[in-house]
């Protein structure tokens, strides 16, 4: 880990690689045919120019491996099992998607639910037709991203959020897929808004 989560996963924590397997020769002595051909396809199609693998189960480690390189520029290093991506974004897959998941099933939401019940303010130019279902797939035309912790001006979550929500669409709903983190942060919201739980204490459950 990079930073301190708790008391308990402080930074450096993480699983101790008693044994390390190294790169394409080695893979077939794991099997697993099915993940190498989606991965040797990935990459020969240019969907990635590497990855790092790392396949556990029951404390016991059955593979740990790079491939590939960094990036598709000629000399660009490759990837080994010392290589380190950011993976700050995995936090929409492991926390907030489940947890929209689990309050659809609960029927609490519903994917085409409009955003706009859930804060009024979000009409005009076609923002009273963004879902829920669009701020999952990142469909909802709302802006990808800003850099609200270099402006003075937003001291508190509830300033960045108004900010959000008073920002205009850069497409129609539903007409593109465009990655949106501010996308997020108002799915979020409207998780806790529902659940009447904070989402860290959501993901805790």
């Amino acid at each position: 880990l990079p930073v301190d989560l708790n008391s308990k996963y402080l930074r450096g924590f993480g699983i101790s690689k008693k044994k390390r397997i190294n790169g394409w020769g080695q893979r077939m002595q794991i099997g697993f045919p099915d993940a190498w051909g989606v991965l040797d396809s990935a990459m020969k199609n240019n969907i990635f120019p590497g990855a790092q693998v790392f396949i556990a189960k029951d404390k016991k480690i059955f593979f740990s491996g790079g491939f590939g390189h960094y990036t598709y520029d000629n000399g660009s290093p490759p990837v080994t099992d010392e290589s380190i991506y950011d993976i700050a974004s995995i936090t929409k897959v492991l926390s907030i998607t489940p947890v929209i998941m689990k309050l659809i099933s609960r029927k609490q939401l519903s994917l085409d639910q409009p955003v706009y019940l859930f804060f009024p303010d979000f009409t005009g130019g076609n923002k009273e037709n963004v879902t829920i279902r669009h701020l999952l797939i990142h469909s909802s035309g709302i802006k990808s991203y800003h850099r609200f912790f270099m402006e003075e001006k937003y001291s508190s979550r509830n300033e960045v959020l108004d900010e959000i929500i008073a920002m205009d669409l850069e497409s129609s709903p539903g007409s593109k897929f465009s990655y949106s983190d501010l996308g997020i942060i108002l799915l979020m919201e409207i998780a806790e808004k529902v659940s009447h739980r904070s989402l860290d204490n959501m993901t805790k459950a």
